[in-house]
């Protein structure tokens, strides 16, 4: 009785030992140990697109040109709101319950219409870009050759065989400042310069109807 006593005490102090001591996890290249769980360290650099992304308030003004002929396309963001803005045209987007709507200029006044929400994520093309993507040249990151679909669905969103080059990024204190690109259609090359500005200032009024 005694034999199988000492056995018993034995098993119940290894399992005392085995549950105190803490497992040591490994993690991989990139991931860091924080709180047992692996994550994915993300670099200075990688931290600002993020913060550039997860923005509800900034303006986005694009210009455009082609040739000798040059465009400004402003956007502004703000939370659920958003307003294009081409010259003296004027188009807005609004979330309401759930829904995207698109407000446009009409003889009679602004129609409203649902549309789908992907509409203006298309210039959130540089949230799959990695630092590993670039090579830092004169203070701009230029992007190594290489598929990218973000930029490739962008680029596509002019024309469905358009394609992308030259692309160059910017980058502020915390966040994106510019991003330089052009666009190939065949012959016709799209450059495009897209600076963020007025990060938690800009306001956005929809129209009342």
């Amino acid at each position: 009785m005694r034999k199988y006593t000492l056995v018993l005490l034995l098993c119940i102090s290894l399992l005392h030992v085995s549950a105190c001591t803490p497992k040591t996890i490994t993690c991989e290249d990139g991931y860091e140990n924080v709180d047992g769980q692996c994550e994915w360290i993300r670099t200075a650099f990688e931290q600002k697109l993020d913060n550039t992304e997860a923005l509800k308030n900034y303006t986005l003004a694009i210009t455009v040109t082609l040739g000798e002929e040059t465009t400004l396309l402003t956007i502004k963001f703000d939370d659920l709101k958003s307003e294009v803005s081409v010259g003296h045209v004027h188009e807005y987007f609004s979330e309401e319950a759930g829904a995207l709507y698109h407000y446009t200029q009409t003889l009679e006044g602004y129609h409203k219409a649902e549309v789908t929400k992907s509409t203006l994520d298309i210039y959130h093309f540089y949230q799959g870009l990695f630092e590993k993507d670039f090579t830092l040249q004169n203070g701009k990151y230029l992007l190594n050759y290489g598929q990218y679909s973000f930029i490739e669905a962008f680029a596509a969103s002019f024309d469905e065989d358009a394609t992308y080059e030259n692309f160059t990024m910017t980058l502020g204190e915390q966040f994106i400042e510019e991003i330089k690109l052009d666009i190939r259609n065949g012959e016709q090359v799209y450059k495009l310069a897209m600076v963020f500005s007025d990060y938690n200032q800009t306001e956005v009024e929809v129209p009342a109807l």
